[in-house]
């Protein structure tokens, strides 16, 4: 056959189809990319923990939703040392442990990992993600190779408070730092598109019986920890340091969205960030109104008085929070800490952390 009959045939084709009515538009892949762009190993008490997030893109006409998550773990040499997955089997499906699974046009879908803690024995070099989505119409799989790299933190730490403390909320998969959505629409609207907190922990002054007042905690005085001195959790020098925020009462309206709008930073409060050279930074956040003793430029040592602990910015209880990260701008990421001179109550004794991990809920003791 010619090459002139050819064409005609295809271009008659093309026209024929064009010509089909309620003919359904091509759905066009959904995308998946991995946050932060390096994701960490954390390691302590027998775990490793990946703590990072899945962010799903499409631009089709369809909705997609996720049905099932598969990850598989190989070592450098390429074997399956362990395989893991979430899926729709059972009364009570894993998958629905997701709370959001959709994906659409102008509806991005961020996943926390499912799968953030690992036996520490296992050599980790690789972890192969599959993610089965599918529509009315289609099914859709994605697939997502993450090498997570050993972190070596550069910087001698303690703990920005003294006492004996509670990790009221840590970095563990079910605190609220952890559980920071860039897709959520106003957070979006604030250009946060990292989570500088996703390694982060509030601390709070605890009695013997636990408790972080003496009586209710209906006033700020009533709580151990307001007006408790802080100190600078490691040598650097201050390159963020605010003072003039309002504290808050216990109970009562807290920070406006407005104010957030306005300046996202609002959101810690009063607060000192330290750089400490070589990429990390710490944030030292919810101080007390005029009780920061430090200005940016000024070069500061580990245990420094900074300021005391207040009730500034988006808070629901007295407490410092402390994070470590990569800039001193509100849109950096966060980094996992660890810290000298704690150790951890375990009933009546006192045993060291050598380690330096701490984690959700451990009552300890900082030096």
């Amino acid at each position: 056959m010619s090459a002139r009959p050819c064409a005609a045939l295809a271009l008659g084709l093309a026209l024929l189809l064009a010509a089909l009515p309620n003919a359904a538009p091509v759905a066009r892949a959904a995308t998946v990319r991995v946050q932060p762009d390096t994701v960490w190993i954390e390691r302590g008490r027998g775990l490793q923990r990946i703590h990072c997030d899945f962010r799903f893109d499409h631009d089709g006409a369809d909705t997609l939703t996720l049905e099932r998550v598969t990850v598989a773990a190989f070592d450098v040499a390429g074997r399956l040392i362990a395989r893991r997955f979430i899926g729709s089997n059972g009364t009570a499906p894993a998958i629905l442990t997701l709370p959001r699974r959709e994906v659409a046009r102008g509806r991005p879908l961020l996943v926390f990992n499912p799968f953030p803690e690992w036996d520490e024995a296992l050599p980790i070099a690789r972890l192969r993600y599959r993610f089965e989505l599918s529509s009315e119409a289609r099914a859709e799989t994605l697939r997502l190779d993450v090498a997570p790299q050993e972190f070596k933190q550069r910087t001698d730490l303690i703990l920005p408070i003294a006492g004996r403390l509670i990790v009221f909320d840590g970095h563990d998969a079910l605190a609220h730092h952890r559980r920071f959505d860039t897709s959520f629409e106003p957070v979006a609207r604030l250009g946060l598109t990292r989570n500088p907190g996703r390694y982060a922990c509030d601390l709070s002054i605890v009695d013997e019986r636990g408790s972080m007042w003496r009586t209710d905690g209906r006033s700020h005085a009533d709580w151990w920890s307001w007006d408790a001195p802080l100190r600078a959790p490691g040598a650097g020098r201050v390159v963020v340091a605010i003072n003039d925020r309002p504290d808050y009462e216990v109970g009562g309206p807290d920070l406006p969205m407005a104010d957030t709008e306005a300046d996202p930073y609002s959101l810690a409060g009063n607060c000192v960030v330290i750089d400490h050279g070589r990429g990390e930074f710490s944030l030292i956040a919810h101080l007390q109104k005029g009780s920061v003793l430090v200005k940016p430029g000024e070069r500061v040592t580990q245990g420094q008085p900074i300021g005391r602990v207040g009730y500034s910015g988006s808070v629901f209880t007295v407490h410092v929070h402390y994070e470590l990260r990569t800039g001193a701008i509100l849109n950096a990421e966060g980094l996992p800490s660890r810290f000298g001179g704690v150790d951890r109550w375990v009933g009546g004794q006192r045993v060291p952390v050598r380690d330096g991990f701490i984690d959700t809920g451990d009552i300890l003791e900082s030096r």
